[in-house]
């Protein structure tokens, strides 16, 4: 019986891996990028909207504080809520955050942010629309990828509500060929909330991209007891 059950185990295993291989994920490369999983805080499941430049700045430096910046926790990710919709440069096409939220300008708290030492990200959609109805990235990619590097911004969260019908892979190449063209190293996480509840993930620096596995959506809430990750692999490694 035993071995029954450990052969069983065993092609369960190796269907999952084969299923995890087969998920329309970007190529993956051996880049260096993102050994281990990035860690930080983002505000969206535990503030919604319902934050500003100060949320991060008291975050940032009680982080510092406590240890876990030491330990690891290095992200911070200013998470949805960023710019009301329609709201660009009438002449670049360049967002513009909201300035009652951002008194300083996502530059400004980006920069605090690096000089207690951590890493600056930022949220946008592979819609003209965020999930909360704030402005997106399509048709704008290059622009955006553009002035996230002018800001300093380490790390885009590109979500998918609103999603144009295209291809989810061809959606979020755009904005990763949008981050590699402006010479800065960049990690782009790319949040698929389609019917399949899965998330798929584009790193990218350069020239290059290395892609990652899933994670349920449904499982992820801001208690890590909820969390409940699933095949996770960047060039080859588990990681």
């Amino acid at each position: 019986f035993r071995r029954k059950m450990s052969a069983l185990l065993l092609q369960l295993v190796a269907a999952a891996c084969l299923a995890a291989c087969l998920l329309p994920t970007a190529r993956g490369l051996n880049n260096g990028l993102a050994r281990t999983p990035p860690m930080g805080f983002a505000n969206w499941n535990g503030f919604g909207c319902n934050y500003n430049d100060t949320t991060f700045r008291e975050t940032a430096k009680a982080m510092k504080t406590n240890g876990m910046l030491a330990a690891g926790y290095d992200t911070l990710i200013i998470q949805e809520c960023i710019t009301p919709a329609g709201h660009r440069d009438p002449v670049t096409g360049a967002p513009q955050p909201d300035p009652v939220k951002f008194p300083d300008g996502i530059k400004g708290l980006c920069d605090f942010i690096h000089s207690l030492g951590f890493k600056c990200g930022i949220y946008t959609d592979v819609g003209p629309e965020t999930c909360a109805g704030y402005e997106g990235s399509f048709g704008f990619e290059k622009i955006d990828a553009e002035t996230y590097a002018s800001w300093g911004v380490d790390f885009v969260e590109e979500d998918s509500c609103h999603h144009p019908t295209l291809e989810y892979k061809a959606l979020y190449t755009r904005m990763r060929d949008a981050l590699n063209a402006t010479g800065r190293w960049a990690l782009d996480v790319s949040s698929n909330s389609s019917s399949t509840n899965r998330i798929l993930h584009v790193r990218s620096r350069p020239g290059q991209c290395v892609s990652v596995g899933t994670k349920r959506r449904q499982s992820v809430a801001h208690n890590w007891r909820h969390l409940r990750p699933g095949p996770c692999f960047m060039a080859g490694h588990a990681s």
